[in-house]
């Protein structure tokens, strides 16, 4: 009785397991394996072919995800960039600076009415990191600078670079030092067009031989050095004239901003391929622009360089300044006129204004009989006349009057 129930569960058991397993599904890959490979910046998986394909030609998908495994979704994203190979191994271009998750499945080619099996994932973790935040600034032609934060101090560093997969690793001849210590590298032999550049950061730690190695795209690491304004004027205009970037003179845009008189906020214009910029000229104002360079999306990563310094152009002067300064000028130089005037007259008021005699005691004098005989009060003094009140004629005597 017991060995009797025993087969029943056992075929109740062997029945749910059988229904929960599509039997078209193909075989999942066996065996998946990942192993880095840093000096060709690369990572592998492989695996096995599945057991039971019999004469079913299939290929394999893959697809390679930034993130620890499991992902956070179970199931393989269609909508992204996948791989598919007939091989039983593939190799991605990429550093080993993040965490890694590989997922394959088996596909169908010539197999009937067979469906993709589920897929195997797999993840592998970066190496000891002695280097964090490495970042690259390509920042004029042909030139880059990196720069890193050393985790532990490893006397040893080195880092090599090049431009693409087919090129030869050079090491950097310029370092940035910091208290003895690495921290960076410039870079003068950068091609901009190139799709990856590749770097690997070398040292010893603990006595072994560490690799770290980092891929940075030029076009997307992008930051320009802040550009040279210019302001002439002609006429009754004014001319904002900018220095342009060293490289791909396609992708850049410019921003003007600037500013007029006093007033409180700043306007920007954006200029198209074309670094110039006309204003009005405002001879009674004083004007003040900058200039920034944007690079813009169509030709990789969106980035900006910093302002300009201001330039000036100009004082904030008053074209009624000259009215009003006569305004002021003008009755104070009459005001001092006027006082000097009155000084002057006060001094040389009697030879400038003589006493004259008052009319009435004049004609007083000149009708008056009387003469006192003394002076007169007055300083005018009439002249006395002397009459001469004795004198006679005699008649002249003739010849005949002497005779006897």
């Amino acid at each position: 009785m017991i060995g009797r129930n025993w087969d029943f569960a056992l075929a109740l058991c062997l029945s749910v397991m059988v229904a929960g397993v599509d039997p078209n599904e193909l075989p999942e890959p066996e065996n998946l394996t990942l192993s880095w490979s840093p000096d060709h910046f690369s990572l592998t998986a492989e695996w096995s072919e599945p057991a039971g394909l019999d004469d079913c030609k299939v290929n394999y998908t893959l697809e390679l995800i930034l993130e620890k495994c499991p992902p956070s979704s179970t199931e393989p994203n269609l909508n992204k960039e996948i791989r598919q190979t007939v091989h039983l191994n593939y190799t991605w271009e990429v550093s080993n600076e993040r965490e890694i998750c590989i997922w394959v499945r088996t596909n169908p080619l010539q197999c009937g009415n067979r469906t993709p099996s589920k897929a195997v994932y797999k993840g592998i973790s970066p190496p000891l990191a002695f280097v964090k935040n490495f970042t690259c600034v390509y920042y004029s032609d042909m030139k880059m600078n990196c720069t890193w934060s050393v985790i532990s101090h490893v006397p040893d560093l080195q880092l090599f670079y090049r431009n693409e997969v087919s090129d030869h690793l050079k090491p950097c001849s310029a370092y940035f030092t910091k208290e003895d210590m690495k921290t960076g590298c410039h870079l003068d032999d950068i091609i901009f067009k190139s799709h990856h550049t590749f770097f690997n950061i070398i040292g010893t730690v603990k006595g072994s031989i560490i690799s770290n190695t980092f891929m940075r795209v030029p076009r997307d690491s992008v930051k320009p050095e802040p550009l040279e304004l210019k302001i002439t004027r002609d006429g009754d205009r004014l001319y904002l004239q900018s220095n342009t970037p060293e490289f791909a003179q396609q992708c850049w845009k410019y921003k003007f901003r600037y500013k007029i008189c006093n007033e409180e906020s700043e306007k920007e214009i954006e200029a198209e391929t074309n670094p110039t910029l006309v204003l009005e000229y405002d001879a009674s104002c004083k004007h003040r622009a900058q200039v920034q360079a944007i690079f813009t999306h169509y030709c990789g990563e969106a980035a900006e360089s910093e302002m300009s310094e201001p330039v000036f152009y100009g004082e904030n002067t008053d074209l009624n300044s000259p009215f009003k300064v006569a305004m002021i000028v003008i009755p104070l130089m009459v005001s001092c006129c006027l006082i000097m005037a009155l000084v002057l007259f006060r001094r040389y008021k009697d030879i400038i204004l003589p006493t004259i005699p008052e009319p009435s005691l004049l004609f007083k004098d000149m009708l008056s009989s009387n003469n006192d005989g003394g002076q007169s009060k007055s300083l005018y003094v009439p002249i006395t006349e002397v009459v001469e009140r004795d004198v006679r004629l005699e008649p002249k005597l003739t010849s005949l009057q002497h005779k006897p």
